[in-house]
């Protein structure tokens, strides 16, 4: 019986220090968290880590609680660019994730820049926590709502 319970409990460390090196490596993925992602999906063999991306647009809507509408640019170009990509000449995705229900907000420019890293994580209750480091940073909290990419575009 002892032996059985010490086998469980380094399994469950495994696994515990499994999912701590996938954060780590952002291979945790973001777009598990937020919601349709399938046309992201079909553009990459593997979706690269929100890091070193640029943010292209932060806007914050209405009364409380707000909606927040990011636009990032992520810096790894697609797998596989739609036609009409192809044909302008755009290899990378210009994201727009939509964040409703924002209960709180917390934005700072550090630098002149745009680039970020970001990390888009569940709270566990159906809400979303957005954080950013780098030449901006912020924190996003919804609850109760999920994130969701609005639209993608190709672009230079």
């Amino acid at each position: 019986m002892v032996i059985i319970i010490y086998i469980l409990l380094f399994l469950n460390n495994i696994i515990m220090l499994s999912k701590s090196n996938e954060k780590k490596n952002g291979i945790n993925m973001w777009y598990e968290n937020i919601d349709c992602t399938e046309f992201l999906k079909r553009l990459y063999n593997e979706i690269p880590p929100l890091e070193k991306i640029n943010l292209i647009n932060i806007k914050v809507r209405g009364f409380y609680p707000y909606k927040v509408e990011l636009i990032i640019r992520l810096p790894k170009s697609v797998d596989y660019p739609p036609l009409k990509w192809t044909e302008k000449g755009f290899n990378y995705p210009y994201i727009h994730i939509d964040l409703a229900n924002v209960v709180d907000v917390f934005l700072e420019q550090h630098s002149p820049g745009d680039e970020i890293s970001m990390e888009i994580e569940s709270d566990g209750n159906d809400g979303l926590v957005v954080k950013s480091y780098g030449d901006i940073s912020f924190e996003i909290v919804s609850k109760n709502v999920g994130g969701l990419i609005q639209k993608i575009e190709g672009g230079d």
